[in-house]
């Protein structure tokens, strides 16, 4: 298992294309996303300025100001590092009507990243979760200190007496219509804990004129088959630990593919057709990611979902259209067994919503190759479960 050390200087050599693929296969097939935006490019003042992101509609759940806070990022990117050498393209799109972003960051060879972005009405502050094709998990938090400015930060990770780095990541709106992305690290000294800041990379955002767009726009989901889209080629690089047959990053794989989502009911029958799910992996099998549509194939939310090496459990992120953002994590199972999340709340959230009941999520496979998904809330802190709804996915 990798260090520390070694996964976060692996996320800093994808952002400088300086990593190395090791097997190679093909991208897997494109979530039903929006991460695509067009490619216009919008001019003000006669200086080229990326598409801004679409305007929300009133009465949206993700209006108000914080939610924009970081808009100044969308767009389409050429980005260059140190002395103007392009070291990658980013795309960055709103979506969920403004109640999250998507990053889809990409470098030479193929390689590159992905991250969802959302602000947290229960702590107040913006959240990022990254997870790139060397397998590693990457969690961000913070703010937006003022107009034009984000600030995301790891908390420090102790590793015993090693002192394993702490990341600040700063975006910054520039007047050129270009964004500023500085990456600093510091040890935290165990004995006065002050803190020493490096700058790892210090890059520039320039919005792109190419008409390449690095993922499709939304749609409801089809009755393609996944696994006939994600065969391996010779062009794309694929970690070995997340394309394994076996072990915890393959623990959700009975989850890919297309489904009509129906309501158990107490008799033991199910209903209609209530909502669609898309569930693809990506980054080689180290991201899966789902997209959720209701039934008359309207886009409600995003989930991305990966095994964290580090803490040896599976995080999964999701962010829906009304601006709610739920973080579960569990254990790997056995092969066959359930998966159990426990919903992870963040230590900044109010105190009223630290009152609220927890929640825990349960999938597992059904003899038909269906699967279920039960959601259970407890009000004492884990001691007693109530099920407050079950679903039934079937295969479309």
């Amino acid at each position: 298992m990798p260090n520390e050390q070694d996964m976060i200087s692996r996320r800093r050599r994808l952002m400088t294309g300086a990593a190395r693929p090791a097997a190679t296969t093909a991208l897997s097939v494109a979530l039903l996303l929006s991460l695509g935006g067009g490619a216009a490019v919008a001019c003000a003042g006669g200086v080229a300025r990326a598409t801004p992101p679409p305007a929300t509609t009133a009465g949206n759940a993700c209006a108000g100001a914080p939610y924009r806070a970081f808009d100044f990022w969308a767009g389409r990117w050429e980005v260059s590092g140190r002395r103007g050498r392009v070291v990658g393209a980013s795309q960055i799109t709103p979506t969920l009507g403004g109640c999250a972003m998507e990053e889809r960051w990409r470098v030479a060879a193929g390689l590159g990243g992905r991250s969802v972005n959302a602000y947290d009405r229960r702590d107040g502050r913006w959240h990022q979760f990254w997870v790139d094709r060397a397998a590693n998990v990457l969690r961000l938090s913070g703010d937006a200190p003022s107009a034009g400015v984000m600030v995301l930060a790891s908390p420090p990770r102790w590793a015993g007496d090693s002192v394993p780095p702490h990341d600040r990541v700063t975006w910054r709106s520039l007047d050129s219509g270009r964004v500023r992305q500085t990456w600093d690290t510091s040890v935290v000294a165990a004995a006065d804990d002050s803190a020493r800041w490096r700058t790892t990379f210090d890059g520039v955002y320039a919005p792109r004129t190419d008409s390449v767009v690095l993922q499709p726009l939304p749609s409801p989901p089809t009755t393609t088959s996944v696994a006939s889209a994600t065969q391996p080629t010779s062009s794309s690089p694929r970690p070995a630990r997340c394309s394994a047959p076996a072990g915890p990053y393959r623990a959700l794989d009975f989850l890919l593919g297309d489904w009509d989502v129906h309501v158990a009911r107490r008799d033991g029958r199910v209903s209609d057709v209530v909502g669609r799910r898309t569930v693809v992996t990506d980054l080689g099998d180290c991201l899966t990611v789902g997209a959720d549509f209701d039934a008359s194939g309207t886009y409600r939310g995003i989930s991305y979902a990966a095994y964290d090496a580090r803490s040896a459990r599976w995080i999964r992120e999701s962010v829906d259209d009304e601006g709610r953002r739920v973080v579960l994590v569990g254990e790997a199972p056995a092969p066959g067994a359930a998966v159990v999340m426990l919903e992870q709340r963040e230590p900044t959230i109010t105190a009223a919503a630290a009152m609220e009941p927890i929640t825990r999520v349960v999938w597992r496979a059904l003899p038909d190759g269906g699967a279920a998904e039960r959601w259970e809330r407890s009000a004492d802190g884990g001691a007693t479960w109530r099920v407050t709804r079950e679903l039934v996915l079937t295969r479309r």
